[in-house]
């Protein structure tokens, strides 16, 4: 009889320093096999397999395309690649972004979930947004276990507060001191019955898989007039339970807060974009200004001084507003 036996575990902002008091608890034979997200930057230098290592029992490594899944072991995601979960192993991808994030917590959760379904123990922990809470539900919906930290003991509750408000009902709600204990208990309980994998999972779990780009048919919701904001193409809007999210015919992916966040950060680039634009503009009047006054063009002078004032104006203002000074 199957087992639960495969453990995802997602984490984001403070995860780095959370992981180590997870896995710290988790035996050398534990009989399963763990499979972790964290979000960390495109070129980081892959330094955290070393920091877990320290704490683990287990041995922990970056995963490697087509690696055999086999238990007592850790698998990290690399940076820059998804990490997947399929009848021949692990996957390691290049695939598109989600919630702005690769590698991204909801894919694995997504594959593991889709692959193993009641085998599965899904985990949230400490991190900023929303990422995880689509991969959780999912992970719920294949019938498997989900454990989410308790926010208030989380160094960022946001992703365990969402998670729990949108993939409910959570099987477990606790502190991370208090998860090791858990999770060697459900390992040695058999799993639920296997539920038939819902249509809109395998659909994402397919795009998460490839690089190629989605047919319109394919596409499920509506048409929103919002772009990507990874790629400039246009987005289908799309319920998953309680959770709003987006997504683009290439596969970028996001929850309403994610992409919310993501205009946020395109809206800054451009404000600095435009910012730089002005200053320069300023400079280049001042010299023509100057030019004209050798000229003696009064009349010019005051126009190029009036255009330049204005657009000093405007200059503070959008300053101002990048700096959060008034």
């Amino acid at each position: 009889m199957d087992k639960h036996d495969i453990i995802v575990v997602g984490a984001s902002l403070g995860g780095v320093e959370t992981l180590p008091r997870l896995l710290a608890q988790l035996p050398a034979d534990l009989p399963a096999s763990v499979f972790i997200v964290q979000h960390v930057a495109p070129q980081g230098p892959g330094l955290l397999a070393n920091i877990l290592n320290r704490a683990c029992a287990m041995p922990v490594g970056l995963a490697q395309d087509g690696q055999a899944i086999e238990k007592s072991r850790v698998y990290l995601a690399p940076p820059d690649h998804h990490m997947l979960l399929d009848a021949d192993g692990v996957r390691v991808v290049h695939g598109p972004k989600e919630n702005s994030s690769r590698p991204a917590i909801d894919p694995l959760f997504r594959s593991a979930a889709a692959r193993f379904g009641p085998r599965v123990i899904g985990i949230i922990l400490t991190g900023a947004l929303d990422d995880g809470s689509s991969g959780l539900r999912a992970v719920k919906r294949c019938n498997g276990l989900t454990l989410v930290q308790e926010p208030r003991d989380a160094f960022c509750q946001d992703m365990p507060s969402n998670a729990l408000a949108t993939a409910e009902p959570v099987d477990y709600q606790l502190a991370v001191a208090e998860m090791g204990q858990i999770i060697q208990k459900l390992v040695a309980q058999p799993a639920g019955e296997r539920v038939p994998v819902p249509k809109d999972i395998q659909l994402e779990v397919r795009m998460a898989e490839r690089t190629a780009s989605i047919t319109e048919e394919e596409m499920t919701g509506s048409l929103v007039p919002i772009i990507c904001p990874d790629c400039g193409g246009t987005l289908w809007e799309h319920d998953d339970g309680k959770l709003q999210r987006f997504r683009c015919h290439v596969g970028h992916s996001f929850t309403a807060l994610s992409l919310l966040a993501a205009q946020s950060e395109e809206v800054e680039r451009s404000l600095w974009v435009t910012l730089r634009s002005l200053e320069e503009r300023t400079e280049l009047l001042s010299r023509m200004t100057e030019s004209a006054l050798r000229r003696g063009h009064s009349r010019t002078v005051d126009w190029y001084s009036e255009k330049m004032a204005d657009i000093e104006d405007t200059t503070e203002k959008i300053r101002s507003l990048l700096t959060g000074q008034s």
